[in-house]
């Protein structure tokens, strides 16, 4: 006769966990807990893991195995001051779930990186189909003979020929408003136009005492010679220009009224 007791499974009682990923729940810790004893306990297994906060003192960890399949019938192998978690096996889309779990918390260790991008797998060409690059070098490495690489030297001229011409420079249209070098040409332009009005009235204006002039000596022979041609007003105040020295241009420019006009310099009398 045949015991009514059902026999337990082999089945149920394999507690063994066998998976790349895993995600930790630690439920209701106290403040003492240290979240960071679950990257060291990780990290003694050969794996990585970013670990989440939440704000009613629970606590999430995203762990990665580096790439191996990881194998242990101790359930107890990350338990932390007496809190056991509870073990979630994450058999598709780990990245998915790496990003959600980051989304429900702070994140206090981060230790796996980025999700690798995918490059997209270049597309086979059929035969007789164009190259997917338009480079010309590379049309041209891809003829198979003579006949394909004159083909595609047609089609390049075709494109190139139905393309909008380039407007010639005469034709291009001018920036309105002014522009910043239409604004230094104009400063440059009123600069030089104040510094010939003031050498110009410079010229007119009598000659002051320059500290440049020194004073001879009574009783010393000058060594000037000063022509008997200078009597006369008119041929008075040529002399005195002649005689200027540079140091007295540039001791009169301060006192030059720079407002004055061109024609104003050109007709205004000296007394």
């Amino acid at each position: 006769m045949r015991s009514s007791k059902a026999q337990p499974s082999s089945r149920s009682t394999d507690r063994r966990y066998s998976a790349r990923y895993l995600i930790l729940i630690y439920r209701e810790t106290r403040p003492h807990f240290d979240p960071l004893e679950i990257q060291r306990l990780v990290a003694r297994e050969q794996g990585k893991c970013t670990i989440v906060r939440q704000a009613d003192s629970n606590y999430l960890a995203f762990v990665d195995f580096a790439g191996k399949r990881f194998q242990t019938r101790n359930l107890g192998l990350f338990d932390i001051q007496g809190y056991r978690p509870k073990w979630i096996h994450v058999t598709s889309s780990p990245w998915r779930n790496l990003e959600k779990m980051m989304a429900q918390g702070h994140v206090l260790w981060n230790g796996i990186s980025p999700r690798p991008q995918k490059q997209p797998s270049p597309r086979k060409r059929g035969p007789g189909k164009e190259p997917a690059s338009s480079g010309p070098w590379e049309l041209v490495g891809s003829a198979t003979n003579e006949a394909s690489l004159q083909e595609l030297l047609q089609k390049e001229m075709d494109s190139e020929q139905s393309k909008a011409p380039e407007l010639p420079l005469d034709c291009v249209p001018l920036v309105g408003g002014e522009t910043e070098m239409a604004r230094n040409v104009q400063y440059w332009q009123d600069g030089y136009r104040a510094g010939y009005k003031a050498a110009i009235l410079n010229i007119h204006q009598p000659m002051a005492n320059s500290s440049l002039s020194t004073i001879d000596p009574p009783g010393a022979d000058s060594q000037l010679f000063v022509s008997n041609d200078c009597d006369s007003d008119g041929a008075e105040s040529a002399c005195r220009s002649q005689s200027a020295f540079p140091g007295d241009i540039l001791g009169e420019v301060s006192q030059l009224d720079w407002n004055l006009e061109l024609e104003d310099v050109w007709n205004q009398q000296v007394v």
